[in-house]
């Protein structure tokens, strides 16, 4: 992922599943978990290794400087008894060449090692979903922020365009003499503020889309532009199936289940170590013995054969297993109570975020009776404005009215996008 400031012209149009792609293509953390997945099943082909054939062949070369010597006595061969005569052993060149083969034939730490590095793979691979669903989490945040701004600018510019039109009209009114020229400087007043405003939302859009780039990996200098609008998330995001209350879907618990799996895998591995280990063994050595370095001299290699098993049978070793498994035990009731906890910490997310969904709903469509009742107030007070018998104190207050509603009827929308989303996280959706 390339974060070099060269120079972009062509705006990118993203949807929220392009986003959220782009998102997962371009993530470390993601990439790295996946890394782990594949370091993990190393780990599994590494321990299955130790279970097939082990060959290793072996060369070496001696040359004795000064063959060893040894006192005999001289009468074995004719001296004088009592005397001693020293005998030489062995050839100056030695030249061993060994194969050595072995196959483990029974250990029961084998079998449960191999059954722990697959569950190590498990472990790996449900991490990249917490991750994956991390990534998937954030740009739906900023995806959504972004378009509660858009919408918002919506609504302001078609105040602005509103105030806009009045003030044409009241501005002709003073030229005329009809209305005084603080009307004139309320209106003008009233529209430099909602500038002012949309200057705040363009600032807070441009550091949500900053925000946005980071993520999903794109160069800071490169255009974008987002393809759907706040309409096209209300039908999809306000409605939520609640028939499976349950936290059953969340990683967390998935994690945490193979954390115990692993847990008591590793108590069944040092229990194994109770038990006898068996394997077999093929050893063959071909040694050339000479004074000369002859090696093509056949009479000179000497050939030895061995095979055989060895029973490797444990006895004693201090009460260090037994402290081990003591150990193991401890985390196991850790792990449990653990679960336990985090039960119910999920079951109270899911209270909470039920509760902060209903709750949003009902806001919501509080939220859209005072917005269409300030604009029915609006259209009064324009209509009494226009006629001469109202004030442009009483229009701008209204217009104010409209748009603060507006604002917070979209601040309602947003609260129930992300309690609509919380909802779904705590149930593991």
């Amino acid at each position: 992922v390339s974060f070099a400031q060269t120079a972009k012209t062509d705006t990118l149009r993203l949807s929220l599943q392009e986003a959220t792609d782009l998102a997962l293509q371009n993530s470390l953390a993601v990439m790295n978990s996946k890394l782990d997945i594949t370091n993990a099943r190393h780990v599994n082909k590494q321990y299955r290794a130790a279970g097939l054939p082990q060959v290793n062949a072996s060369i070496g070369y001696q040359r004795f400087l000064a063959l060893p010597k040894s006192l005999v006595p001289a009468e074995f061969f004719g001296g004088p008894p009592g005397t001693f005569a020293e005998l030489e052993f062995g050839t100056k060149n030695n030249i061993p060449v060994g194969l050595d083969v072995s196959q483990l034939i029974f250990s029961g730490q084998y079998f449960v090692a191999l059954e722990a590095t697959q569950k190590l793979v498990e472990q790996s691979e449900m991490e990249v979903k917490i991750n994956e669903q991390q990534v998937k989490n954030t740009v739906r945040d900023l995806y959504h922020g972004i378009v509660v701004i858009d919408e918002n600018k919506r609504n302001l510019q078609d105040n602005i365009k509103l105030l806009q039109q009045t003030l044409y009209e009241t501005d002709a009114l003073n030229k005329a003499g009809f209305v005084e020229l603080l009307d004139v400087e309320r209106l003008q007043l009233s529209i430099l503020n909602l500038n002012s405003t949309q200057d705040i939302l363009d600032k807070q859009k441009e550091n949500l889309l900053l925000a946005m780039k980071m993520l999903i990996g794109l160069d800071f200098n490169q255009p974008i532009a987002l393809k759907e609008q706040l309409s096209d998330f209300i039908d999809a995001n306000t409605t939520l199936d609640f028939d499976d209350l349950s936290p059953t879907r969340r990683l967390e618990l998935k994690r945490l289940n193979i954390a115990e799996q692993l847990n008591e895998l590793d108590i069944r591995q040092i229990k194994q170590q109770y038990y006898p280990t068996a394997a077999a063994f093929l050893s063959y050595k071909n040694t050339f013995q000479s004074n000369k370095l002859n090696i093509f001299d056949g009479q000179s290699w000497l050939s030895q054969a061995l095979v055989g098993v060895s029973v490797n049978i444990p006895i004693f070793d201090g009460f260090s297993k037994k402290y081990q498994l003591q150990q193991r035990y401890i985390t196991r009731q850790k792990l449990k109570n653990t679960q336990s906890i985090l039960n119910r910490s999920l079951y109270l997310e899911i209270e909470q975020a039920q509760l902060a969904y209903k709750n949003a709903t009902q806001q919501l469509q509080m939220q859209q009776k005072t917005t269409d009742m300030a604009k029915k107030i609006y259209k009064t007070v324009e209509t009494k404005y226009k006629a001469g018998i109202g004030s442009s104190f009483e229009l701008i207050e209204a217009q104010k009215e409209i748009y603060q509603n507006q604002s917070l009827y979209l601040s309602a929308l947003y609260n129930l996008l992300v309690a609509k989303t919380n909802l779904a996280k705590a149930l593991g959706q």
